[in-house]
């Protein structure tokens, strides 16, 4: 600080760091722009603007997004009118008027720096006034000294990270009196296969799965039928991340599998009246599902992305899994040349992105064909590019193998009688990394040309629909 701000500061004529039109841009911005008032929410509380007036404004757009409603600038001013603030209705009705937005996303990260800068300046002065008093011991005037400073970081909205022992664990016993009322099975986010959920007990919120293998070996189907199962049979609240695929095709893959039909029969309309029949029961279970889709092939998948679509799913109507589909094609939200560092950058903000929208992410992996070179071809999380702080990062990580694709690029003749694929292969999902008990092995039953799994334990002659 100069020594002529220092002197302003002391004598009470310095005017603190602050852009009101700024705040007006971020606010008109908002309004314009409704798509990115989540984005600016996460960034700028209504503490953090200059302005009375401008507070009361995000107050309100805050209240009118926590209550999932469409924001515009006549709800806000019906709402300013409701609690009966006539003077700032009138103020934002005149600034919505006269302002133009800009780019509010940019401007809100401005607006919260200078309201730390704020804080700052009242903590520095009220040591400085503490210091000059110098009242009582040495240790309690530093003590003081240090209070000041540490309430900065607790100013304002910021959210309480701190639980008490109490809280956690009411939330423990209610659980396990609940389950003692007769409620049985896993207490997390499952898989669709009881005898692995039984094991895990469920993914729980915040834990971060990777689903590993090669290419053609099913881990885009199995993914998406842990997405059915979670949607549809659960009612989970699920959020698909697709970067290969068109929301149409990945629409068509899931009612296929589901109804156990070809998607030649679908796309060209070959099918029987028992195909069809089979086709409108899944369609009409899909419907049910509370199931989202980003189709990402249109612009880079980035934790930022990511994060956006997750906000604004969790706000419009909850979020308890997200899939991503897949890791090597994601991209930093800041330019890392090396590439283990990108791929580890990116595993470190899914982990992140699972605990601050306190759901489960499966994210798929792909590996090389390298693995194509040792005698157990199974893969490994060693396998990833950037392994080290992927495997750091994940609760849980599981492999996909299906022999029986091997066998078949090895000796096509001995399937030749199996042309479309729909004899069931025993595919293995194997244990590579859990916090809990999860066996290290188990089989799933797959059907190549419906891409279907399913649970071998319970299944008949040709596997179960869901």
């Amino acid at each position: 600080m100069k020594a002529s701000d220092r002197e302003a500061a002391l004598t009470g004529n310095y005017v603190p760091p602050n852009d009101v039109d700024m705040e007006q841009a971020v606010l008109c911005g908002c309004l314009m722009r409704p798509t990115v008032i989540d984005d600016v929410i996460a960034i700028v509380k209504p503490n953090d603007f200059y302005r009375e007036s401008h507070q009361k404004i995000w107050s309100v757009v805050c209240s009118l997004s926590e209550q999932r409603k469409t924001i515009d600038r006549m709800l806000v001013l019906q709402e300013l009118r409701a609690r009966q603030w006539p003077d700032v209705r009138e103020y934002a009705a005149n600034m919505f008027k006269a302002v133009v937005g800009g780019n509010p996303v940019a401007h809100a990260g401005a607006i919260a720096h200078m309201a730390v800068q704020r804080r700052m300046i009242d903590a520095a002065m009220e040591v400085i006034t503490t210091a000059r008093i110098g009242k009582g011991s040495t240790v309690d005037l530093i003590n003081d000294c240090q209070r000041e400073i540490m309430q900065v970081t607790s100013t304002g909205d910021v959210e309480r990270l701190r639980e008490s022992f109490e809280a956690v664990g009411t939330r423990v016993w209610e659980e396990a009196e609940r389950r003692a009322d007769g409620v049985t099975g896993p207490m997390g986010l499952t898989m669709g296969f009881p005898a692995f959920d039984d094991c895990t007990m469920g993914f729980q919120p915040g834990d971060l799965v990777a689903l590993v293998g090669r290419s053609n070996q099913g881990k885009t189907a199995f993914a998406l039928h842990v997405a059915d199962h979670n949607a549809v049979n659960q009612q989970k609240n699920v959020l698909i991340f697709e970067r290969e695929m068109i929301s149409d095709k990945l629409y068509t893959r899931m009612l296929c599998s589901r109804a156990k039909v070809k998607a030649k029969e679908f796309h060209q309309w070959l099918w029987s009246t028992s195909a069809y029949a089979n086709a409108k029961a899944a369609a009409a279970k899909l419907y049910t599902g509370r199931v989202q889709v980003v189709d990402m092939r249109k612009g880079p998948l980035t934790p930022a992305m990511i994060r956006r679509e997750c906000r604004s799913m969790k706000r419009e109507q909850g979020l308890d899994l997200v899939v991503v589909d897949y890791l090597e094609l994601m991209k930093p939200d800041v330019h890392i040349p090396n590439e283990r560092e990108r791929l580890d950058d990116c595993v470190r903000e899914l982990k992140d992105i699972a605990g601050e929208f306190e759901c489960v992410v499966m994210v798929l992996c792909q590996v090389g064909r390298a693995v194509e070179g040792r005698e157990n071809v199974r893969p490994r999380l060693s396998d990833i590019r950037g392994s080290g702080g992927i495997e750091a990062a994940l609760d849980f990580g599981f492999s996909i193998y299906n022999e029986n694709w091997y066998a078949r690029q090895q000796s096509p003749a001995k399937f030749a009688d199996d042309p479309e694929r729909l004899k069931p292969d025993e595919v293995e999902i194997n244990t590579l990394k859990s916090r809990s008990d999860a066996s290290p092995f188990f089989k799933v039953g797959f059907i190549p040309g419906y891409t279907h799994f399913y649970d071998i334990s319970h299944a008949h002659d040709n596997g179960t629909a869901f």
